[in-house]
């Protein structure tokens, strides 16, 4: 592996860990959330869905502005939008506002999370061997540290506005460090058509309905095992975010996994 290659993968590897921080440092507060604004369980149900929405609806814009730019130039723009989207958050002036920075956060997040999947194929098809899963370990590691310094964070009662604070700093920083170890956006600028329709779609339907179950346990784990732990069993801020990091910590080592597994066997 050439040094702009292994360059590459460590800053592809720090942008997976940045948005896996992000979403598990966001979960971690998400009581805090319910508690500061005051809210019922439906609310904040209906409240979450926005950053699915954000998602959902980020998803195509980000993929056809990645081909036509490139990964790298997105990573780079997204990450900066997420410290903004993340520092908006954290005000928490009104249930509205709270509204719209979800679903903010939710679709600058999965602006990031597309652009730097991009990349990682490119850098993975370079290296010559499998990288991915481990790519995806390293978001799940930063989901269990996001998740963990938020539990504290939470314990200590130190706000949401001062984590978002901080955490915007370090996201702005490290945008501008992983920049220039990036492959350049002319490494996979492309032309960005209609998808073919698949040849096998029951099986490419049974496998999303397999991500959707996943997505599912996650969900439960990650956005409402803090509400459940904390408002019904009266566990602590900190152990209040056990749940999601049990979670983070199977994921981790699945993933850490996974490469090996399909070299071995088979996709």
């Amino acid at each position: 592996m050439d040094f702009a290659l292994g360059r590459a993968r460590i800053g592809i590897t720090v942008t997976f860990i940045i948005n896996g921080f992000s979403a598990g440092s966001f979960v971690a507060r998400i009581p805090d959330f319910k508690r500061i604004l005051d809210i019922s369980n439906s609310t904040l149900g209906l409240s979450l869905l926005l950053v699915s929405a954000g998602v959902f609806l980020a998803l195509k814009p980000a993929g056809k502005y990645s081909a036509k730019f490139g990964s790298q130039p997105i990573i780079f723009f997204s990450t900066i939008a997420l410290a903004i989207s993340y520092l908006l958050l954290g005000f928490l002036f009104s249930l509205t506002w709270f509204w719209i920075t979800l679903f903010i956060f939710g679709f600058v997040i999965a602006t990031q999370d597309v652009a730097m999947n991009a990349h990682a194929v490119v850098v993975e098809q370079r290296a010559g061997r499998r990288l991915m899963s481990v790519f995806h370990a390293m978001f799940s590691l930063g989901t269990l540290f996001g998740g963990i310094l938020g539990g504290v964070f939470s314990q200590f009662e130190i706000t949401p506005l001062i984590q978002a604070s901080l955490l915007a700093l370090l996201y702005i920083l490290a945008a501008f460090l992983v920049r220039p170890m990036l492959l350049p956006a002319s490494a996979d600028t492309h032309h960005f058509g209609d998808v073919k329709r698949a040849k096998h779609p029951i099986i490419f339907a049974v496998l999303g309905l397999f991500g959707l179950f996943a997505a599912l346990s996650e969900g439960a784990a990650g956005d409402w095992g803090g509400v459940l732990a904390r408002e019904t069993f009266g566990a602590s801020p900190f152990i209040s975010t056990l749940p999601y990091i049990v979670f983070c910590t199977a994921m981790i080592i699945g993933r850490l996994s996974g490469d090996y597994l399909a070299h071995r066997f088979g996709a």
